[in-house]
């Protein structure tokens, strides 16, 4: 996700931090948002963003380093149990685990684990464990959430969408598993257009994006609604609302 540190930032990495530490009402809102357009009532009016931070110089967590992290956040007190360990957490999934884009709590305790994109080919990846332990686990970790989901085993999450499959993997821990009040949220950006290319698709809409995200799930088998869809908030930002919401708060 290349970004530019001059005037104009571009790419969802770039996005994210400038939204996180510039925006935060409107990166707020639009969460707030996408939680009612799935249908829940669980209203709340802060969220404690741990990640990127400008403090921090943009961390971006994984592994135990994100468990960590969560726990600093002030409203940790309000989840409804303790997080897990990173001893359970390496029992469902080895180490070098996703790195997450973006990491919050809310003010009623529901953990809110972020991933952003621009275009289109950033939903495509495959998964990249040498190790045959790890594999295996993965695997089994998979597995796991697919039967959740009454899903296919037999359908191959581990390409070309291995990163939506291993943070749906995760969802499924967190919220199920370990009973964790917990979004998995996804925030598309809109008109990106430094990012487009003759290789690159840079939606214009919230339709583009949809119909994309529906051409994963249709490749991992999964339907429109499941046992997890309401958990996974879907967020679809202008950069230009971004950008005139930065200069505005300068």
């Amino acid at each position: 996700m290349p970004v530019n540190y001059g005037n104009e930032p571009y790419g969802s990495q770039a996005w994210l931090r400038l939204l996180v530490n510039s925006c935060p009402i409107l990166l707020d809102e639009s969460v707030q948002d996408g939680v009612k357009a799935n249908g829940l009532t669980e209203p709340f009016a802060a969220i404690d963003w741990r990640s990127p931070l400008a403090a921090a110089e943009y961390q971006e967590y994984k592994d135990k380093e994100f468990l960590t992290e969560l726990g600093r956040s002030r409203f940790m007190s309000r989840l409804n149990r303790p997080l897990p360990t990173w001893e359970e957490l390496n029992a469902f999934w080895p180490s070098n685990g996703p790195r997450w884009d973006g990491l919050g709590v809310t003010d009623n305790g529901r953990v809110l684990l972020v991933e952003a994109k621009s275009y289109i080919e950033e939903l495509k990846s495959s998964m990249s464990a040498i190790s045959k332990i790890s594999q295996n686990k993965i695997q089994r970790s998979l597995n796991e959430t697919k039967a959740y989901l009454v899903t296919d085993t037999s359908i191959d999450w581990t390409k070309p969408v291995y990163q939506y499959a291993n943070r749906l993997a995760h969802l499924y821990w967190f919220h199920q598993v370990k009973r964790i009040p917990t979004y998995l949220v996804n925030i598309y950006f809109l008109n990106d257009n430094a990012m487009k290319s003759d290789t690159q698709l840079v939606p214009q809409s919230a339709a583009e994006w949809r119909a994309a995200i529906r051409g994963v799930e249709l490749a991992m088998g999964i339907r429109p609604k499941h046992s997890l869809s309401r958990r996974i908030v879907k967020v679809f930002i202008d950069v230009g609302d971004i950008r005139n919401t930065a200069k505005a708060n300068n």
